[in-house]
């Protein structure tokens, strides 16, 4: 059924396209917040459609980073593997022993050997490729690509005005429990002890659009590790957040 509010919604995304409507939009609830005070802004129209309009565009902004991350998330998985222990495991795991009967042999093996690799060595050789590819993406110009068009111009209208993004952003957190599950199942130790103070949507878009733009700065240096998994849990669960409306 179409309600109002979603019809609100519609009218506000529509008319909040572009960047410079959503900054006339907070310099005018700016001149109110002024001039009237909190609770007069609080309780306005014009600042209900401001909140509106502002989580709407923060959440399609977080859509499209989603996807940048998690692209980076399996390109960051396939280099670690290939560095790691994972490619030497595989490597041993190839089986030669019926080529090596073959090939020690007088009869030539053309004659005996019909396909070229057993089943279980083309999985393995399939899946050290997929390793090598995300390495060389990571290690390559694709990775720098992904990072530089991370974007963050939605949270910068906010962050760049002068009222303060709890008056924008009012929903309530429980981090004792919001922050405990991830992907459908419990979320990694060293992620949720990094949030445990996060009890507000404005602190947790503010603490998700921070690592953002560190790792945009960061990202790809060499010298510095960065964490993109903890992005991409921070990402979802800023998602979550906006996506529950006034509470959580």
């Amino acid at each position: 059924m179409v309600t109002w509010e979603w019809l609100l919604v519609l009218y506000v995304s529509s008319n909040c396209g572009k960047g410079k409507r959503v900054i006339d939009l907070i310099l005018s609830a700016t001149q109110t917040l002024i001039t009237k005070g909190v609770e007069f802004f609080q309780k306005s129209e014009e600042t209900k459609r401001l909140r509106l309009c502002v989580q709407d565009r923060l959440r399609r902004e977080l859509r499209f980073n989603r996807e940048i991350l998690d692209e980076l998330a399996r390109m960051e998985e396939g280099k670690n593997r290939w560095d790691g222990r994972e490619r030497r495991r595989l490597v041993k795991a190839l089986n030669t022993a019926a080529i090596d009967a073959v090939d020690g042999g007088m009869i030539p093996s053309g004659l005996l050997v019909e396909g070229d690799l057993t089943p279980q060595s083309c999985e393995i050789l399939d899946e050290l490729a997929r390793m090598k590819e995300g390495k060389n993406r990571w290690d390559g110009r694709e990775r720098r690509r992904l990072v530089k068009a991370l974007n963050t111009t939605a949270f910068d209208a906010v962050d760049g005005g002068m009222i303060p993004s709890g008056l924008l952003l009012e929903g309530d957190l429980q981090p004792q429990s919001f922050f405990m599950s991830w992907k459908g199942s419990e979320a990694p130790a060293a992620y949720t002890v990094r949030v445990r103070e996060v009890r507000t949507q404005a602190q947790l878009v503010e603490r998700t659009y921070h690592r953002i733009r560190l790792y945009k700065l960061y990202g790809n240096s060499p010298e510095r590790e960065t964490d993109v998994q903890y992005l991409c849990f921070l990402v979802a669960k800023t998602l979550e957040a906006l996506g529950q409306g006034q509470s959580v």
